[in-house]
């Protein structure tokens, strides 16, 4: 389960490395659908966009552990395994 936490982590940390380098060659799109669906994908992925980028790395990368570990919590509780927590 910490294997799963940390790979979490590391797909949070690098989530909005990804989603920067894709805005930096989407920046001439143009208005419309395809830019308001394109902003919505990048704020539900990286919900602490705004922060400045000291921020946002880590930050997102504690939520997606988080979401790893209640994952895996919640999968454990179910089967009834005991390496939940």
């Amino acid at each position: 389960m910490k294997r799963a936490v940390w790979i979490g982590a590391a797909i949070g940390f690098s989530t909005p490395i990804l989603w920067g380098m894709l805005s930096f060659l989407l920046f001439n799109l143009n208005q419309g659908p395809a830019a308001e669906t394109y902003w919505r994908l990048n704020h539900v992925f990286c919900p602490l966009y705004l922060l400045p980028g000291i921020f946002e790395l880590p930050g997102t990368a504690v939520i997606y552990a988080l979401v790893a570990l209640a994952i895996f919590y919640i999968w454990g509780r179910v089967r009834g395994t005991s390496n939940a927590l």
